[in-house]
């Protein structure tokens, strides 16, 4: 694995469709590249051009970018990052580079979201405090809550049941935390038993919602990994991939209306949410909300 830092030019990336994802109207990503290495990263894929996902790209400006392109926002809208490499990678042990992106939030009080699948968030448990004052969520990735199995398709990831704890720790401070449970890989990840077990250790775990997609993306480039990944661990799987999806974008389950009602029902027994539009966002809590000349002279003291 290669290491490079690099002065990024931007660092916001607005997205056009915010209600749609966690009402996230920039994204934010301070690094490029992923140390988790998940057979199934869509991020992968060759649209993306990023030449080899193991390696590292280190945006070392990030926060001084992020500071300088939200002195020219005027109204507050929530800041989202995870979406193509995760913050909390193991490198951010010692890069810090997500701390400084935090602190910087902080200064100038804006909504934030962060995706992970690592309990190294719990470091800046208190940054991410501050933040929650004026909004905050965390939503940790879960495909499986069988650490054996996720030690296979995400061999490099904190195990989940260390992403539980972290979900316990958040809530017990307060922090609206929930679970993205996605990607579902069809032939795998597909059944009851899996859904069941993943509802009931968040619900005990405090976590407020779980968002599910029962299927995978599959594209040029990220498409070729994971089948010679799925192939080496489990031969059978990827002989059904290659015969049932052939050249989709897009493999559902063949089980995912079904799958979908018997989680719906489960998410309501445990009183969690499952669909998007009732995740809880800062749009709705505080509506118009504008940059005011108070807002920018306490982000001066």
């Amino acid at each position: 694995m290669k290491i490079e830092y690099i002065e990024a030019k931007s660092i916001l990336v607005r997205n056009t469709n915010p209600k749609n994802w966690f009402d996230i109207h920039f994204n934010i990503n301070g690094y490029r590249g992923c140390q988790h290495d998940c057979i199934y990263c869509d991020s992968r894929s060759d649209c993306y051009h990023i030449n080899e996902f193991s390696d590292l790209i280190i945006k070392s400006n990030a926060a001084e970018l992020l500071e300088k392109e939200l002195l020219t926002k005027r109204k507050k809208v929530t800041i989202g990052t995870g979406s193509m490499s995760d913050p909390y990678i193991p490198a951010e042990k010692h890069i810090r580079l997500t701390e400084k992106i935090l602190q910087t939030v902080i200064k100038y009080k804006y909504p934030f979201h962060i995706t992970t699948k690592s309990d190294l968030i719990l470091r800046d448990k208190e940054l991410l405090r501050e933040i929650n004052k004026t909004f905050l969520t965390v939503c940790f990735t879960i495909t499986t809550c069988n650490d054996v199995l996720a030690s296979k398709i995400e061999p490099k990831a904190p195990s989940p049941s260390r992403r539980l704890r972290a979900i316990q720790i958040l809530s017990e401070n307060g922090i609206y935390t929930g679970v993205l449970f996605q990607p579902i890989l069809p032939f795998l990840l597909d059944s009851e038993d899996n859904i069941r077990e993943t509802v009931y250790q968040v619900a005990q775990s405090g976590g407020k919602f779980i968002i599910p997609w029962f299927g995978v993306t599959l594209r040029k480039g990220q498409k070729e990994y994971f089948l010679d990944k799925i192939g080496s661990i489990f031969p059978e799987i990827q002989e059904k991939y290659i015969r049932s999806f052939k050249n989709q974008y897009i493999c559902n389950s063949d089980k995912s209306k079904e799958l979908y009602k018997f989680f719906e029902n489960l998410c309501k027994e445990n009183n969690i949410i499952y669909k998007m539009q009732d995740v809880q966002n800062f749009q709705t809590r505080y509506p118009c909300r504008q940059m005011t000349i108070f807002d920018f002279m306490e982000s001066k003291i």
